[in-house]
């Protein structure tokens, strides 16, 4: 019985590898062309590194070799080929199946590669996908690039409205508290006072005496308020001025960076 047992085993196992190697020995032999594409992480956190944390990492790479077979690399990749080879448009409908990205492990690149009986468009089809790949990412990132250009316009704009809200807020105070431009001049130090070369805070002084004149029936506290009023538009305006003179400074690299022509997906080795 035992030799018997041993001849089923022997039989087993044999009928086993040639079922899994039949299969394999058979698909082995179906021609692949590789088309091979690098990413560029560095591109998209130049200017924001500590907002998006993007990084050369695992998670980062395999998220990015899904995304070259996404339903809409497949549809830019499918319109090319039948334009190219019309007769193939059986096969491009089965491009889920023929195709695959993998990720070379410690590297930036990603291998695109399609099997099929016909060599040439097994290559087709591989440059195809790669070459819609690149192109759906950069017109993405140009659309980032965009967005990003109406937030910073965006943000510029709000903070100009502010500074003009504020300036006339002091200019209706001013009307309505009687402060000239020569007093304003005079209260902001861009004119000297004659005959308060020794006196303290000359520029208050010369406010409060000027008030007192165009307010008659209000008392010193009442003047103090007047001019503690002013004080607070007057600083409110300057600051949002100075904010928005900054803010315009510090914008100009990020405009310069985002108006740059972006790659962040390239062809590194067609298919041959």
């Amino acid at each position: 019985m035992r030799p018997k047992l041993l001849i089923f085993a022997i039989l087993a196992t044999v009928l086993g590898l040639l079922t899994i190697g039949v299969p394999y020995y058979r698909d082995s032999r179906i021609p692949r062309a590789t088309a091979v594409i690098q990413i560029h992480p560095s591109m998209l956190t130049e200017l924001y590194p500590n907002s998006t944390g993007i990084l050369m990492t695992r998670s980062y790479m395999e998220s990015e070799f899904e995304t070259p077979l996404s339903a809409e690399v497949l549809e830019r990749a499918a319109k090319e080929i039948i334009s190219i080879s019309p007769n193939n448009e059986k096969d491009v409908q089965d491009l889920t199946v023929i195709s695959s990205a993998t990720p070379r492990r410690g590297t930036d690149f990603i291998e695109i590669t399609v099997k099929h009986k016909d060599r040439v468009f097994a290559v087709l089809t591989a440059n195809a996908l790669a070459e819609a790949y690149v192109n759906r990412r950069t017109e993405n990132e140009q659309q980032q690039a965009e967005q990003a250009l109406e937030a910073l316009d965006e943000e510029i704009q709000k903070q100009a409205e502010l500074v003009a809200d504020l300036k006339a807020q002091v200019e209706q105070f001013r009307n309505k508290h009687g402060i000239d431009d020569a007093l304003l001049e005079a209260y902001q130090g861009k004119r000297p006072l004659v005959g308060f070369e020794n006196a303290q805070s000359p520029h208050v002084m010369k406010m409060t005496e000027a008030l007192m004149e165009s307010h008659p029936n209000t008392d010193l506290v009442g003047i103090s308020l007047i001019q503690h009023n002013f004080s607070q538009f007057m600083e409110a305006h300057e600051q949002s001025r100075d904010m928005l003179r900054e803010m315009k400074i510090k914008q100009q690299e990020e405009r310069v960076l985002l108006k740059m022509p972006r790659n962040p997906v390239t062809i590194h080795e067609r298919a041959k």
